[in-house]
């Protein structure tokens, strides 16, 4: 099963969708793809994106839903894109694999 995650928009990007996948659990999605989700712990709310990366512990919802969305639209005040260099990697995988072109 391959999951794909959305891709920073640049612009005004489709608002995220979310649902409440367990009381301390909110799901978000974007154009139907899953897009990162927020976990409450007592009073704290941690943001995580598409590919688990951490974004950032926040005291409330509405923070921690905002930072993901400032994530998936641009990431700083320049306009650079979020740093995905840094994604973890899939278990048991030591180093990002090699991109071939496609055929022509």
């Amino acid at each position: 099963m391959t999951i794909t995650a959305p891709m920073p928009y640049r612009g005004a990007p489709p608002s995220l969708v979310w649902k409440a996948a367990a009381p301390d659990l909110y799901v978000a999605t974007l154009e139907g793809e899953f897009a990162g989700y927020v976990t409450a712990v007592e009073d704290r709310h941690t943001t995580f994106g598409p590919h688990a990366q951490s974004l950032g512990s926040h005291r409330s919802f509405r923070a921690a839903s905002d930072a993901l969305d400032h994530w998936l639209t641009l990431a700083g005040p320049a306009g650079e894109l979020p740093d995905r260099s840094r994604l973890a990697l899939p278990a048991g995988l030591k180093e990002r694999p090699a991109v071939s072109p496609a055929p022509s």
